[in-house]
C-alpha cells in the first residue's frame, strides 16, 4: 500500500487480536473493549467494529456522541457509559440503548425522569476512594433499593481503582475490600448483579484481583502498552506514528533551529525536516529531547516541535560515505518500529512526565489512521 500523506498512524489490528487473545487466557470470564477518547487514539469505530467481530459484548465510552457513533457504525455489543451523563444527554441515551452508570441519587432521579416506561438496565457506581463520581459504601443498599422502586433494572456495579499502577498496593487492597463488602450487602439485600467490574489495566497485572468480578475494564493493556510498574505477559503495541522527510538541508556549525532558536548547531550538520508537529499532537515538550527512527537509527529532534514540522539531526546517517543517506520523502516513524530500532510510547511518556494514555489519545482525529490486518 502507498501512503501519500504527509503524516498518518498505522493500526495493527491483528496485534489488536492478539492482545484480546491474551486478556482472555489470563481467565476473565467478560473483557470490556474500553475505546473512549477515540479508542484512546487508534480510532473507535475501527476499533469497536474488529473487537466485535472477535465477540466483545461491552465496549466503554465517556460520552454519549461516542455511542452514538459506535451505533450509526453497526454496534450491537452493550455500551456502557463510564462518566456521568449530563441532562442533555439522557434521551440520546435511551435512544441508542446505551447503560449509564448512576452515582448518586441526583443521577437516578434525572434519569428516572427520561426513562421509558419499561425497566432499563442500568449500573451502579460505587466509591471507593477515587473522589470523582460514585455512591457512598454505607448508602449503597439504600440507593440500589430506590433505584429499583423506581423502575430502574440494576443489573451491575462497578468502581475505579485510583492507585493501581503504584508499587505500594494498601491503597489499592482498600478499595478491594469496600467493593467486595458493598458487593456482599446487595447481594444479601437481594440485588440480582449480572455484572461486578472494578479491575483496569494496572490491577490485571499487579498483585491485586478481586473474585468477585466478572467483567474487566482493559485500556492501555488492549492495545499493547503496558502500565508503569506493571509485569505480566507481553502485549504487542497496536499503534505506530509515521511522518515523510520534508527537506534535507547542510546547515554550518553556529546555525540556528526553530523558533527561538533554542538549539545551535554545534558542528557543521545535515539536517531533515519531518512533517510533522503538535497541530498533529505529536508533543511539543519532545522539542529538544525527543527522537525518531530514520534508517534504523535514533536520531535527535533539534529546537522546538513546530505545529506542522520538526528538525532532526541526521548528520551521522548522511556521511560521505553513506551508501543510503536520508532524502526526501523518506517515512520517519516518531512511535513504534524501524527494523532493529524502536520507540515505544511508554518511552515518550516518561521522557515528558505523563501518562502514556495522554501520548495516543492526543493524537489529532484529523491524522489519517491507516488500518494494518
Amino acid at each position: 500500500m502507498k501512503y501519500t500523506d504527509r503524516a498518518w498512524a498505522e493500526i495493527n489490528l491483528s496485534a489488536l487480536r492478539s492482545n484480546l487473545r491474551t486478556l482472555r487466557q489470563l481467565g476473565h470470564h467478560e473483557v470490556m473493549g474500553v475505546v473512549k477518547a477515540n479508542a484512546y487514539g487508534h480510532g473507535l469505530a475501527e476499533i469497536a467494529m474488529a473487537l466485535q467481530k472477535e465477540k466483545v459484548c461491552w465496549f466503554g465510552i465517556a460520552r454519549v456522541s461516542e455511542g452514538i457513533s459506535l451505533r450509526l457504525a453497526g454496534i450491537t455489543s452493550n455500551i456502557l457509559m463510564l462518566c456521568p451523563a449530563t441532562p442533555s444527554e439522557y434521551k440520546d441515551l435511551i435512544e441508542y440503548k446505551i447503560t449509564p452508570i448512576l452515582g448518586d441519587s441526583t443521577a437516578i432521579d434525572l434519569f428516572v425522569s427520561h426513562k421509558p416506561d419499561t425497566q432499563y438496565p442500568v449500573h451502579l457506581d460505587i466509591e471507593t476512594g477515587m473522589g470523582r463520581s460514585g455512591i457512598l459504601p454505607e448508602e449503597a443498599v439504600l440507593q440500589w433499593k430506590r433505584a429499583t422502586s423506581l423502575g430502574l433494572f440494576v443489573n451491575g456495579i462497578c468502581s475505579h481503582y485510583h492507585s493501581a499502577d503504584c508499587d505500594n498496593i494498601e491503597d489499592t487492597l482498600a478499595q478491594k475490600e469496600i467493593f467486595e463488602k458493598v458487593y456482599r450487602e446487595l447481594k444479601c439485600a437481594g440485588a440480582q448483579l449480572k455484572y461486578i467490574h472494578l479491575e483496569n489495566s494496572p490491577s490485571l497485572l499487579g498483585k491485586v484481583s478481586s473474585s468477585i468480578t466478572n467483567m474487566v475494564r482493559p485500556g492501555l493493556l488492549l492495545y499493547g502498552i503496558s502500565p508503569p510498574n506493571s509485569s505480566g505477559p507481553i502485549m504487542e503495541p497496536v499503534f505506530s506514528l509515521k511522518a515523510r522527510v520534508g527537506s534535507v538541508r547542510r546547515l554550518p556549525k553556529g546555525h540556528t533551529i526553530s523558533y527561538g532558536a533554542t538549539h545551535i548547531l554545534s558542528r557543521d550538520s545535515t539536517v531533515a525536516t519531518v512533517m510533522i508537529g503538535y497541530g498533529d499532537g505529536y508533543p511539543r515538550r519532545l522539542s529538544n529531547s525527543g527522537s525518531v527512527l530514520l534508517h534504523d537509527h535514533k536520531v535527535s529532534i533539534l529546537g522546538r516541535v513546530c505545529m506542522d514540522q520538526c528538525v532532526v539531526d541526521v548528520t551521522d546517517i548522511c556521511s560521505s560515505d553513506s551508501d543510503n543517506p536520508v532524502q526526501v520523502g523518506d517515512i520517519a516513524t516518531l512511535i513504534g518500529k524501524d527494523r532493529r530500532a524502536q520507540i515505544s510510547v511508554e518511552e515518550i511518556a516518561t521522557l515528558i512526565d505523563t501518562t502514556e494514555h495522554e501520548i495516543t489519545t492526543g493524537i489529532s482525529p484529523l491524522l489519517p489512521r491507516v488500518y494494518l490486518d
